[in-house]
């Protein structure tokens, strides 16, 4: 009997990512590791914002592979401070970027997902 682990996101963690496999099905093995090595930082980023990475595949253009990320605030757990909240909802803000060429897509990840996190963090205070 096979036990697998739930990774599911909605237990307190704040980062929204596919497993490896789930990304290599999308966008291919290299990119899928790359995403890996890069999960341990970008969930020390996603400690006090909920950080949301989907890979991306477009047809449309030929080799355009990459993610898009997108920042929002973290979700509140109590229903009753969610319904009755006087925050108005903050605008997330999203990039993609495409990869040329097999150069180091890890620290990339890491820090354009920085990036957007501050630039979130400046205008939702």
């Amino acid at each position: 009997m096979k036990i697998e682990t739930n990774n599911n996101t909605s237990f307190g963690m704040a980062l929204h990512m596919p497993k490896q496999k789930n990304i290599a099905k999308k966008i291919g093995p290299y990119c899928a590791e790359q995403a890996d090595l890069a999960r341990p930082l970008l969930k020390q980023l996603a400690k006090d914002v909920d950080i949301y990475i989907q890979p991306e595949n477009r047809s449309n253009r030929a080799g355009y592979k990459g993610f898009t990320i997108i920042v929002k605030p973290l979700k509140e757990k109590n229903i009753f401070k969610r319904l009755f909240s006087n925050r108005p909802y903050e605008e997330a803000h999203a990039s993609m970027f495409e990869l040329n060429d097999k150069k180091d897509m890890t620290s990339l990840l890491i820090d354009k997902t920085t990036k957007i996190k501050e630039q979130f963090l400046k205008y939702n205070v």
